[in-house]
């Protein structure tokens, strides 16, 4: 035996990084907070943004009840499994700096017959 010292001491514990990662993790979910350089960014009001990008699919949701069908079938999943939420509309208008809307598109290739939505992370605002 090299090490004798490994027989006595068969406890084990968490690492200094192990503690910190199990004080981020929350109902099984793990959570970070936004890359930002400064602690609290103040963020330009982007809704026009968003909503502009939305009129085509919006047009497309109206004229095609199967697209409209998926599309809701694809976002209440989201919600269901507790990747997104409803946001308060009292809270829509807030001017703190604290809100950022994210543009997002469908993407719905007939070959396959599933809807696919992407989240536009990398879009700019001024």
């Amino acid at each position: 035996m090299e090490f004798p010292e490994i027989l006595t001491n068969d406890k084990r514990e968490h690492s200094v990084e192990d503690t910190l990662f199990l004080q981020k993790v929350v109902d099984c979910h793990y959570q970070l907070q936004l890359p930002f350089r400064e602690h609290h960014p103040s963020l330009p009001n982007n809704r026009f943004l968003p909503l502009q990008r939305l009129k085509l699919p919006k047009r497309k949701l109206v004229q095609n009840p199967e697209f409209q069908k998926d599309y809701n079938l694809f976002m209440q999943t989201l919600m269901d499994r507790g990747f997104a939420e409803k946001f308060p509309e009292s809270e829509l208008d807030r001017s703190d700096g604290k809100t950022w809307y994210l543009p997002h598109h469908d993407v719905y290739p007939m070959s396959k017959k599933k809807i696919r939505v992407v989240f536009d992370c990398s879009s700019r605002y001024q």
